[in-house]
């Protein structure tokens, strides 16, 4: 059969002030007709600017070369009137960020209503009856009422799922989602998954998924085409890719990852270096600089795509001798450095949080402000941080975890409840004691680009800590700063560089030397890792181990992605609207899984198994996390539980073992192994 989208030889180059971005290069692919391609690579592959071309959405300051034909038809060569009608008929386009996609001053039914009539003879009131049902295929609840709220008053997971349901409105051939699930949460994600599953089965539509997160493409995609510099340098079928991979980048791209199924926690394998400048690449592959086994050739001449295996297409002139396994990127773990002897363990928590509660007042009124009721972030928490111990706390977003974090540092005043710092409680510590107990607890945070002030070089922004408590001294300062540079894997000679001039993990390891640099004995992590490419946040994670092992730090490690969470972390807290639901060791919560909605939330992470995922059970929580204005009554995860009865409406459960070995907070607790079985 004829390929439903062929692309040759496409090329697409920016005019900028310094030079020519070649952002895509000579990209060459066939989509076959119900085939789902997964697109994958390292930010700034050229991934997102290839579907934009293919749609003709690329600014003016593009120049798009090549040829894109959809059941035949040229589509570079088109007017702009002619290519609007191929958009949402014959190709749909899933963008990444559905709130600046979807239109504020219109309800999610009206623009998925309009998609329809301005395509289609059919009334109105058919049209709106058909994005009822379009909402309803997408798995959104009560679709009538949800179509006439507008985009701001859904939730991401619900607008993602408008959008799906808009590219679904025409039948097209085609369906590309770029990007489809970053930045929601894992349950939320699932849904949306299913959702994308639906419109595929539905509209029997083809479908490109662009993503970062192998995992999603093991689930979903027959083929795999991975990126780098613009160009492809690996595509065959998904098992191909994962199980017999031919390119040193691919092989980079799966030893980064953290695995949910993983047996022991060796260190991962990132890839070193970053990826080239696309303005001016030097000649040969764009790899060299950051492959490990570079030959003479390799520097002089750029591979092209060719076939090494039956349907199975490499760009690397040492393609056949990885199929025989040459030793790649750390093959023997290198050794961590050598840990400082460090005084015996004390059992006592470093850290002791009881009962702590945060509530913010919600008041109304123009005029005359009036409290009207509160937002219920945190309610009773309590947990324990140990010397030397990392203390994960996961959950999804909007249940309480950063302002935990942030009321344990005393951020935020807490509403009632105590914290403790060893013997010092810190709820009633005024501002002034408080200066003296922040040099033993520092906090990394999620950006870091918005943590860091970018008027000020790094290397003064290292500084200010010690300038600040008054430990700074003019002959040994530069000296520990460039200390702290080299601690963190920083050229020292890069300190008066300003925040902009480095890559997104570079500067969340200058956000950690700050934080290390009054030698503190805590670092409260909050979604150090959550914006990285997996590779990137490979090498953060592998840092934060190190530093761990040598300085003898305790972790209070907040992320939502439950990968990382099981590789560095000694206990987890799971947390759902501002409760704490279980509690344990780490296989004690990965392995036995008790509480309903921690089991939900392991069977929603993808692992990046093809094998695995086509065999995996999977368990859809159904709507959102209710407001935290006012939650249910009894236990808050009844209204999204299978297990809910009559019990659970009117009585709290409390955290506590009932049998299962760790505390869980559930009337009905039963333990349950969600995960696939030991990794090969």
């Amino acid at each position: 059969m004829s390929p439903l989208l062929e692309v040759m030889g496409l090329n697409v180059t920016f005019r900028t002030r310094d030079g020519d971005v070649h952002a895509v290069r000579d990209l060459t692919f066939r989509l076959g007709r119900g085939e789902t391609l997964g697109i994958v690579g390292e930010s700034g592959s050229g991934k997102s600017t290839a579907a934009l071309a293919i749609l003709g959405l690329l600014a003016k300051n593009a120049r798009v070369t090549g040829s894109v034909k959809a059941a035949g038809q040229e589509l570079l060569s088109l007017r702009e009137r002619d290519l609007a009608h191929v958009r949402g008929s014959v190709i749909a386009y899933v963008p990444q960020d559905p709130l600046s996609s979807l239109n504020p001053a219109f309800t999610v039914g009206w623009q998925v209503a309009e998609t329809i009539w301005t395509r289609r003879e059919m009334s109105k009131e058919a049209a709106h009856r058909r994005a009822v049902e379009l909402l309803e295929a997408v798995g959104i609840p009560r679709a009538a009422e949800q179509a006439r709220r507008f985009p701001h008053e859904l939730s991401g997971g619900m607008r993602q799922r408008v959008v799906i349901a808009i590219a679904m409105a025409n039948d097209p051939d085609v369906i590309i989602a770029d990007e489809p699930t970053t930045a929601l949460d894992v349950t939320i994600q699932a849904q949306v998954l299913e959702a994308l599953r639906s419109a595929r089965e539905l509209t029997g539509a083809s479908m490109i998924l662009i993503t970062h997160d192998l995992g999603i493409v093991a689930g979903l995609a027959d083929r795999v085409m991975v990126m780098y510099a613009g160009k492809p340098v690996e595509a065959g079928p998904v098992d191909d890719i994962f199980f017999r991979s031919r390119m040193p980048y691919t092989l980079g791209l799966l030893g980064s990852l953290p695995r949910l199924d993983g047996v022991g926690y060796a260190r991962l394998r990132p890839i070193p270096g970053a990826p080239p400048s696309l303005v001016k690449l030097p000649p040969g592959c764009p790899f060299v600089p950051r492959c490990p086994v570079v030959i003479g050739r390799c520097a002089e001449e750029e591979p092209t795509l060719r076939l090494a295996a039956p349907e199975h297409s490499s760009a690397c002139h040492r393609s056949r001798e990885l199929a025989a396994g040459v030793p790649l990127f750390g093959t023997a773990d290198p050794a961590p450095p050598a840990p400082q002897t460090l005084p015996a363990v004390d059992d006592r928590p470093i850290i002791g949080v009881t009962d702590l509660v945060k509530h913010y007042p919600l008041t109304s009124g123009r005029l005359a402000r009036r409290k009207v009721g509160n937002v219920h972030a945190v309610c009773g928490v309590s947990l324990e941080l140990r010397e030397r111990e990392t203390l994960g706390l996961v959950g999804e977003s909007g249940c309480g975890k950063s302002t935990t974090a942030r009321s344990i540092l005393q951020l935020l005043p807490a509403t009632s409840g105590s914290v403790r710092f060893g013997d010092q409680e810190l709820t009633t510590q005024t501002r002034r004691q408080l200066r003296a107990l922040r040099q033993h607890v520092q906090v990394v945070f999620q950006d870091p680009m918005a943590s860091l002030d970018p008027r000020i070089p790094v290397g003064e922004i290292v500084a200010e800590p010690l300038r600040v408590h008054e430990r700074w001294d003019r002959r040994t300062g530069p000296a520990r700063v460039a200390e702290l540079f080299r601690l963190v894997g920083l050229n020292p000679e890069h300190r008066n560089r300003y925040p902009h001039e480095f890559s997104g993990g570079q500067r969340q390891r200058v956000g950690i030397a700050r934080a290390l640099a009054l030698e503190p004995k805590v670092l409260v992590l909050d979604e150090p890792v959550s914006a990285l490419d997996v590779s990137v946040q490979a090498g953060v994670v592998n840092l934060l181990e190190d530093l761990q092992d040598r300085l003898g730090l305790s972790y209070l490690f907040i992320a939502h992605d439950l990968s990382v969470i099981r590789h560095i972390c000694d206990r987890v807290a799971v947390m759902y609207l501002g409760k704490l639901v279980e509690t344990g060791t780490r296989s004690q919560v990965y392995d036995a899984p008790s509480h309903p909605y921690t089991q939900a939330l392991l069977s929603a992470v993808p692992v990046p198994d093809p094998q695995v995922e086509r065999q995996r059970r999977r368990i859809l929580l159904t709507g959102d996390v209710p407001s935290a204005t006012s939650p249910p009554s009894g236990c808050r995860f009844r209204t999204r539980c299978w297990k809910a009865q009559g019990i659970c409406a009117t009585e709290e459960p409390v955290l506590a073992d009932r049998g299962q070995g760790h505390p869980v907070a559930c009337h009905f607790a039963e333990k349950a192994a969600v995960l696939p079985g030991p990794r090969r």
